[in-house]
């Protein structure tokens, strides 16, 4: 039993750290995290390409308008984050809060569980108060 239980937990462990280069798609569904509520909205996919590369595509509403938004990829789930696996370029919105955004990523960068989080931007350190949240599933 302990041998098929160690072989069982290698595999795992083996299967865990393997880079991903041929990602599934996966989709997400953002919802709002404080302080803009309800009003955050939007989707978002990752399709792995055989590659080793993953196209990264986000669209949010409710956003706030005319501005500049991290946005960055973290292994976990909106509930139980963990750490920064990939940062996304700038998301930019329009005057009505809405941004879209298309990236590619190299396939290893993404966590098999994780979430993308879209925060606004300080000078500090840049990374400000969380305006929505995505797991990827």
């Amino acid at each position: 039993m302990k041998k098929i239980l160690a072989a069982s937990v290698t595999a795992f462990l083996l299967a865990s750290c393997a880079p991903n280069s041929n990602a599934p798609s996966l989709a997400l569904d953002f919802a709002p995290a404080a302080p803009l509520g309800a009003r955050v909205t939007g989707s978002g996919s990752v399709v792995g390409s055989g590659s080793g590369s993953s196209k990264v595509r986000l669209e949010l509403r409710g956003l706030p308008a005319n501005s500049s938004l991290g946005a960055a990829i973290y292994a976990g789930s909106c509930t139980n984050q963990g750490h920064l696996m990939a940062s996304l370029p700038d998301l930019r919105t329009d005057a009505g809060g809405n941004a879209t955004l298309e990236t590619n990523l190299k396939s290893e960068a993404l966590p098999a569980q994780g979430y993308v989080n879209v925060f606004q931007k300080t000078q500090a350190d840049g990374y400000g108060a969380a305006l929505a949240c995505g797991n990827i599933k």
